[in-house]
């Protein structure tokens, strides 16, 4: 039976390469933050097959490679978060020295890469079901708990460090935005606040984990436990990561800034050689303020809607709404949502149903075929979606009125 921990790690790392491709071009601290997933994937598989057991092989490839990318774990999440929280951010040569760790403990770890075949599988098989021998081992010079205590070490700095940028960051400019971009901002902020803070739980009980089975190796601390609430807790909070992403994906861009909010807005100019471009910096310096994009673009997008009435075409959906006005996906969300208090599915049925009630109403027939064909042409999939939209407005049956009104 597979573990519940290998589905878990593996949901997250698909979200985490789904990330990576859909969206580096528009956003570069996904990159950081899907290399953070994938890692904590990593982590998770890992210390599940030490402790619950599995394939040797597996467990002897991965101790060689787990020293140098639980390094990697503190400076991704920190990258990401301050890409989110600093719209001037560019990675310089001076990041580099977040990166050291990772190097150093790659080359000190290079003698155990060399180590006969024979050697890495008696440790791999010996650790399996046993990770307080694990820990207790030595890979080359320092017992591997040691080495576990300075990545946690480094881990527990740059996470705290990035939630106290992250608040720093959110007492700046609050007070200067109102309307409905504030609300997206309170909302992103509470959201990222709650990835670093499982991000911190995590990392408190893999520090409360390798203390314990390194001064308590006959485990006893895990034999009197009752239930596998650890396993639960760790379980419930590498969960909260993909939960948060798809019930949010809007936090992927952070705080609302002006390079961040907008990346597609297209302000078109004929180059010399007869190109089109844009410049991002230029477009979002001709919007000027948060609140004139967002009231720029719920206009745009009613304009659009009333005139060309795409609602009309039974596959129009808020992606291609999104293609046609050229904006992020997750900017139609919040116009609609603030804006018009509903969800791009429900105003688009709210507009072929008063589409279809206006041309029932003005009909001459209102038998069952030329009522039905009204509907169909109106955007609607089948009658009785129609009929749902029918109730929900006039809160009636939709034959009782046709009765009434033929």
């Amino acid at each position: 039976m597979i573990s519940i921990t290998y589905l878990v790690a593996a949901f997250n790392a698909f979200l985490a390469i789904v990330m990576l491709i859909s969206n580096w071009k528009l956003n570069k601290n996904i990159l950081s933050f899907s290399f953070f997933l994938l890692i904590i994937s990593f982590t998770s598989v890992f210390y599940d097959t030490i402790i619950n057991g599995g394939s040797a092989q597996l467990l002897m490839l991965m101790i060689g490679y787990s020293g140098p990318l639980f390094f990697m774990v503190g400076p991704l999440f920190y990258f990401f978060m301050r890409g989110l929280v600093d719209e001037n951010y560019k990675f310089t040569d001076k990041d580099l020295i977040h990166l050291m760790p990772f190097f150093l403990n790659l080359i000190i770890i290079m003698p155990y890469l060399f180590k006969p075949v024979e050697y890495k599988m008696e440790l791999a098989e010996r650790s399996l079901q046993n990770l307080s021998f694990y820990m207790n081992s030595s890979m080359v010079y320092l017992p591997i708990w040691f080495d576990t205590m300075i990545r946690i070490a480094s881990m527990l700095f740059y996470i705290l460090w990035s939630i106290v940028m992250l608040h720093r960051a959110y007492l700046e400019k609050v007070n200067v935005l109102k309307g409905a971009i504030r609300k997206q901002y309170i909302s992103n902020f509470r959201w990222l606040n709650v990835i670093a803070f499982s991000s911190l739980v995590l990392v408190l009980l893999h520090l409360g984990l390798t203390l314990y089975f390194r001064f308590d190796p006959e485990m006893y601390f895990i034999n009197t436990m009752e239930d596998d609430r650890l396993f639960l807790i760790s379980v419930i909070f590498n969960s909260i990561f993909p939960l948060i992403i798809l019930l949010n994906p809007g936090i992927l861009f952070g705080f609302p800034s002006n390079r961040i909010l907008n990346p597609l807005i297209k302000d078109s100019t004929v180059t010399s050689e007869g190109n089109y471009s844009y410049s991002v910096l230029e477009a979002a310096d001709k919007a000027k303020t948060y609140n004139d994009y967002f009231d720029g673009l719920s206009k745009r997008l009613m304009q659009f809607v009333q005139e060309t009435k795409p609602y009309l075409d039974h596959d129009f959906n808020a992606e291609k709404l999104s293609d046609v006005l050229e904006v992020p996906l997750h900017h139609i969300h919040f116009v609609v949502k603030y804006y018009y208090g509903s969800t791009c599915k429900k105003m688009l049925t709210e507009m072929r149903y008063q589409h279809a009630m206006n041309l029932i109403r003005n009909s001459a027939k209102k038998d069952d075929a030329t009522i039905r064909s009204i509907v169909y042409d109106s955007g609607f999939d089948n009658f009785r979606d129609f009929k749902k939209a029918f109730r929900k407005n006039e809160k009636q049956k939709f034959d009782h009125w046709l009765k009434a009104n033929t």
